[in-house]
């Protein structure tokens, strides 16, 4: 699997992940040394989406950086054996974690980026029942440190 933007890394701990906050970065070594075997490798801070209205568009802001800064990020790209996750890692998850992980699934199956069977997972230090159970729902996994 290869990644535009992204640099495939070790599932492990390291001192900085690219692009992650530092609160999320404190839930993400908690999820790591709680499940050291749950990921092969992972990418970070991967880019998602075009930003730009037309083709015109894309070219200038190509030109000028903007397109890069623009797109969405996601937090944790996974691979697990033949398994691919997309990871939003967010303190006190909420609606908007739910909508982030999904949309940013959509968009990269539309990019040919990922399998349509790609596991969308929210890892949380704070998760209410009635996340876990929208989530449920919607075939969103959740992961609480």
């Amino acid at each position: 699997m290869e990644v535009s933007g992204a640099q495939l890394m070790p599932y492990k701990l390291i001192h900085k992940y690219p692009g992650m906050r530092p609160k999320d970065e404190v839930i993400w070594d908690k999820f790591i040394q709680q499940m050291p075997n749950a990921f092969d490798s992972v990418f970070y801070n991967v880019p998602v989406g075009n930003p730009a209205k037309n083709s015109l568009e894309y070219a200038e802001m190509k030109f000028n950086g903007g397109y890069g800064v623009t797109q969405w990020r996601i937090d944790v790209l996974g691979i697990k054996d033949a398994k691919q996750y997309i990871i939003e890692v967010k303190p006190y998850a909420d609606t908007h974690a739910v909508g982030e992980v999904l949309s940013y699934r959509a968009l990269l199956i539309g990019e040919g980026k990922i399998r349509n069977d790609a596991i969308p997972l929210i890892i949380t230090d704070n998760a209410s029942e009635i996340l876990i159970q929208a989530c449920g729902m919607l075939g969103v996994h959740v992961a609480t440190v």
